[in-house]
């Protein structure tokens, strides 16, 4: 149930595979009903509210430990920065889960991917530390390789 319905009474068409969920008559979500005895399902993106005012409640929620590959997700980039985590969900909450899980996982790889000013700065680094270890090289009369 979204975390903005809390207080409020609820009312719950159930059906043989689906729920449809009403508050005050009006349409809130449509879900699927899940078999089986003390089975639970939720879905993250109603808590985004409660993340932005609590982003550090998010790791230890029941809706990012239900999706396994979401929470190592979390765990491994965002662990130190739950709200880049939440704005990243929101940014993508129209989306299916898994579209949600995919655009998240293309974010971290193309933010950790080098740029060129870094590779370049790399390079020249690289050619100084070289060119100071030839002169070093020079003065103590060796005969270096580099050029």
């Amino acid at each position: 149930m979204p975390d903005y319905l809390v207080g409020q009474t609820i009312t719950a068409k159930v059906y043989h595979d689906v729920i449809y969920l009403y508050a005050n008559n009006h349409f809130i979500y449509k879900h699927k009903k899940v078999d089986g005895s003390n089975m639970i399902s939720t879905d993250i993106r109603h808590y985004l509210n409660t993340f932005e005012k609590k982003p550090k409640a998010i790791k230890n929620s029941f809706a990012l430990k239900s999706i396994p590959r979401l929470k190592s997700i979390y765990e491994l980039y965002f662990k130190s920065s739950p709200r880049k985590f939440i704005e990243l969900i929101r940014k993508y909450q129209d989306k299916k889960i898994e579209d949600i899980i995919q655009a998240i996982e293309y974010e971290v790889i193309q933010a950790k991917r080098p740029t060129l000013p870094r590779q370049a700065n790399v390079t020249t680094r690289t050619l100084n530390q070289l060119s100071l270890y030839q002169q070093l090289s020079l003065k103590e009369g060796r005969q270096t390789w580099i050029q």
